[in-house]
């Protein structure tokens, strides 16, 4: 008996860990306006246009986020809606993917800027 609690202990235990991304791949939350470096590449959160549905509203349509990042001279545009435009891209020698653009729209007003994040996953 004792072996089998030890058992499920341990499996329980095991299994308790946030899974880990693969060598090479981070994940970032940056503020509008802010920067971030992957291996000497500085990355920033420059723009957002937020078109999205407010969260307590019915839409026709869910509406888009589109943010810019820029590297030295060079900036992408990436999109909430993938029916809008393209969610990942290359800046930098970085591989980057937008997974989330926050706050979420909860009246018709539209959030400050300043007010915003992104969560991008990085790769290079």
């Amino acid at each position: 008996m004792r072996t089998i609690l030890a058992v499920l202990l341990l499996a329980t235990i095991g299994c308790s860990g946030s899974p880990t991304e693969p060598a090479g791949i981070r994940t970032v939350t940056l503020r509008f306006g802010e920067t971030a470096s992957f291996s000497g590449t500085r990355i920033t959160f420059t723009d957002v246009s937020d078109s999205r549905c407010a969260k307590d509203v019915v839409c026709a349509w869910a509406g888009d986020a589109a943010i810019r990042l820029e590297s030295g001279s060079d900036s992408v545009v990436l999109h909430s809606n993938a029916t809008a435009g393209v969610t990942a891209a290359n800046l930098g020698g970085m591989h980057i993917t937008l997974i989330m653009v926050r706050p979420e729209r909860l009246t018709l007003d539209e959030p400050k800027k300043s007010e915003y994040l992104v969560t991008l996953r990085v790769s290079g």
